[in-house]
């Protein structure tokens, strides 16, 4: 599969699953200087190739884009990953119900109590609030990089990064259906911790997993 390919794919899981709407959420991909990014206000359902426009990293302008598209309003998050992290690949950006609303609290997704989310994540957290579509909602971005790969920006949505568009999606969704959990467990009076040391447990094989 080709990269546009791929961009498509990973827009359409997200549709398909429902963490994004018809004119919510963008998927990109890192190609050499550039990535190919999603369009504003096209449904991620119906895209097709020719709809994804290329962006320059180093400069963020448009490098290609068909008449009538225009890289999501959201450009300026991606283009801050990929000069903070050359190591990340892809990135999705959604508002899942679940994971948003941990976000609209500004409350970063993390448990004592559920092994899943300590094993692939350690804690989502949240980068401090932005004006969406502006800079300053990078301005929190560069320093949550620096141990984590997917976070929440307060007020707003799920950021999720990966090695492979599919990859950024999955994680994406996993985050979002952990969230529901966690959302649920806390209706019921919240979810109950992990024996004495277990959840530290998890985490540091978590840790050395990664370093390896």
């Amino acid at each position: 599969m080709n990269e546009r390919g791929e961009v498509l794919r990973a827009a359409r899981f997200l549709y398909d699953r429902r963490m994004v709407n018809a004119f919510e959420g963008n998927v990109s991909l890192r190609v050499g200087g550039r990535l190919l990014i999603t369009p504003s206000q096209v449904c991620k359902g119906e895209l097709t190739e020719d709809d994804l426009v290329e962006v320059d990293i180093a400069s963020g302008g448009t490098v290609s884009a068909k008449p009538g598209r225009v890289a999501s309003s959201e450009l300026k998050v991606h283009l801050t990953v990929y000069r903070a992290r050359p190591d990340l690949m892809s990135v999705c950006h959604a508002h899942p119900p679940a994971a948003t609303s941990f976000a609209l609290r500004g409350e970063a997704i993390e448990t004592r109590g559920y092994p899943e989310l300590i094993v692939l994540f350690g804690r989502v957290p949240v980068a401090r609030y932005g004006r969406p579509s502006t800079w300053s909602v990078c301005d929190g971005i560069p320093d949550i990089l620096r141990d984590y790969d997917c976070f929440l920006l307060e007020n707003h949505g799920l950021v999720a990064c990966g090695p492979t568009a599919m990859d950024a999606a999955w994680r994406l969704e996993s985050i979002e259906s952990i969230a529901e959990v966690l959302f649920r467990a806390r209706l019921m009076g919240g979810e109950k911790p992990l024996p004495p040391g277990e959840a530290e447990a998890i985490n540091q094989t978590r840790l050395d997993k990664q370093r390896r």
